[in-house]
């Protein structure tokens, strides 16, 4: 249809125009600093509870052919969005038909509340587990034995992806179990089934640990957290209950759940009025398993790593999953054109919303995230061949690091995050900013780089000196009362005139000294400056009205 290839190409521009300046996230900026040496078991260690086999792999042949430039990730996220929204568009067709097919699709390209997975490219991996369970479920649905063939081995990928796809392989197996021909075509999903469980087995015993992210008894807490889920998935549709908050602080959809609440109510009892007027048909079966084994799976792993129903990443699967089952409630009966235009208005008004939803996640993932992760990763690389192995940028003063998550994966690996990252980005280029990138980029910025930089090359004051007088340059007070002057090559003595005790702070890339390098009364100090990669001296400022300032060598 002309409206839905419409519909892609704007919802590619928007992906690529809102992931732009982006870099990786927490989980694939550990995947990026691990690939120089993945081998096959590596890649087959769980990622927090999750089996990623096919997305370590995708990332070790992306990075070895065509280097760090995240560029690619952000074309292949572009590409999972419209593949995904169309596999569901094929699969609603076939049952609603085009029309009313076409409005949740439109719906499903610029899903803001799912902004972490429309706008990250960390999306690829969970959206490619849903796309290859529609697609299972698309493949079952022609009864064929291509069909079939097709359904197992876009089940045992979607196994290997993401547990997105898990809900899908149950599915699959309720089809066939409720078929005629069960025991003929149940090989379809116990194939996958068998390879999945023999790598949760295997997995378990070798103490790799995809049970410590399951508290199983928190499955008696799956009507609450279904609940909630349900609701965050109706505020999501409609486009109601948008917080008018700040942009999310983290992975928030930054959707109030209270209307959502009320909404999930008339829902239910919409559904049991259809159960009781209709019964439950096969389809509505399948259906209903999808999100119901997600939300399930989500209790399980209730209150592990913060996880919550209210997180953006939950919302997506959820969304697609509920879709379905209204997809089948409304199958073979066609809609008067009042009501679907009643529809497309009230999804107009939600696809409003959903792009301010993914407007406001941008600005967190560009402004808050990347420019902080790129800024310290730049650091690192400037300081390449001083900075220390086992350099941690979350643990030393004042940090407030946005790479905890990737350090912290790393360092449970018993791994030297930041040696790690520095052969990584040695082999497949760096993911920071490059100098003149740096310099182009906001105050905020340019001053993380110094903290995070100085703090790698352990810019600190020692006492030394006296050095030789002759050499040496007095620099008077600003109006403000600042003496402030480059330093030379490698550093240099210092002395205030002043007797009161005041503190030296140091600049580089910002406009304002911030970094505090410790304090000067009446005696000399040495403050070494090792070198690095980047021409730009650093500047020394102290609260005095004459700075002496001699070279180290």
């Amino acid at each position: 249809m002309i409206l839905l290839a419409l519909a892609m190409v704007c919802s590619t521009a928007t992906v690529l125009w809102l992931s732009r300046g982006g870099t990786y996230w927490h989980d694939d900026l550990a995947w990026f600093m691990y690939t120089p040496g993945l081998s096959l078991s590596d890649a087959l260690e769980p990622h927090y509870g999750h089996l990623v086999l096919m997305p370590r792999l995708l990332y070790k042949a992306v990075l070895e052919t065509l280097g760090a430039d995240y560029v690619t990730f952000r074309v292949l996220l572009a590409i999972a969005v419209t593949s995904t929204a169309g596999l569901f568009f094929v699969y609603a067709r076939r049952r609603v038909g085009d029309l009313a097919a076409l409005i949740p699709t439109v719906l499903l390209l610029f899903l803001g509340a799912a902004w972490v997975h429309l706008v990250i490219p960390t999306g690829v991996t969970v959206l490619s587990g849903v796309a290859l369970g529609l697609g299972a479920l698309i493949g079952l649905d022609r009864g064929d034995r291509r069909g079939d063939v097709a359904a197992c081995v876009l089940l045992c990928v979607g196994a290997a992806t993401y547990s997105t796809a898990i809900p899908y392989l149950v599915a699959s197996g309720v089809a066939i179990m409720i078929a005629p021909n069960r025991l003929r075509r149940s090989w379809i999903f116990l194939i996958p089934l068998g390879l999945y469980a023999t790598w949760f087995v295997l997995a378990r015993q070798a103490g790799a640990g995809p049970g410590d992210q399951v508290d199983f008894v928190n499955v008696l807490l799956a009507p609450e957290w279904a609940l909630d889920s349900f609701a965050l998935v109706l505020s999501s549709l409609s486009g109601l209950g948008y917080s008018f908050s700040d942009a999310p602080a983290g992975a928030e959809a930054n959707i109030d759940l209270e209307t959502g609440r009320v909404l999930a109510v008339a829902a239910l009892v919409g559904l049991a009025w259809h159960v009781r007027r209709r019964g439950i048909s096969a389809g509505l079966w399948v259906a209903l398993a999808v999100p119901l084994v997600y939300w399930t799976m989500g209790a399980g792993a209730a209150g592990i790593e913060a996880r919550v129903p209210e997180l953006s990443r939950y919302v997506y699967p959820g969304v697609v999953g509920v879709l379905l089952v209204v997809v089948e409630v409304f199958r073979d009966r066609r809609l008067p054109l009042r009501w679907l235009g009643a529809i497309a208005a009230v999804a107009a008004l939600a696809l409003a919303t959903n792009l301010i939803l993914l407007r406001d996640g941008a600005r967190h993932y560009r402004g808050t995230y990347s420019g902080d992760a790129r800024a310290q990763l730049t650091a690192f690389d400037l300081a390449r061949g001083t900075v220390s192995p086992d350099f941690d940028p979350t643990l030393f003063e004042g940090s407030t690091s946005v790479l905890g998550s990737a350090w912290s994966a790393l360092r449970r690996a018993g791994e030297q995050p930041t040696a790690t990252y520095l052969d990584a980005s040695s082999r497949y280029g760096s993911p920071g900013f490059s100098v003149p990138e740096l310099e182009r980029q906001s105050e905020t910025v340019r001053a993380r780089t110094d903290v995070v930089l100085a703090a790698a090359l352990e810019l600190s004051l020692e006492s030394g000196g006296p050095p030789d007088e002759r050499r040496c340059e007095s620099v008077s007070a600003s109006a403000g009362g600042t003496s402030s002057s480059p330093l030379p090559a490698g550093g240099a003595y210092l002395r205030a005139r002043d007797p009161a005790t005041t503190a030296v702070r140091v600049r580089r890339f910002a406009t304002l000294a911030t970094v505090s390098v410790g304090t000067l009364s009446g005696d000399w100090v040495e403050l070494k400056v090792p070198s690095d990669d980047s021409p730009n001296p650093w500047y020394v400022s102290v609260d005095a009205r004459e700075l002496e300032l001699c070279p180290l060598d």
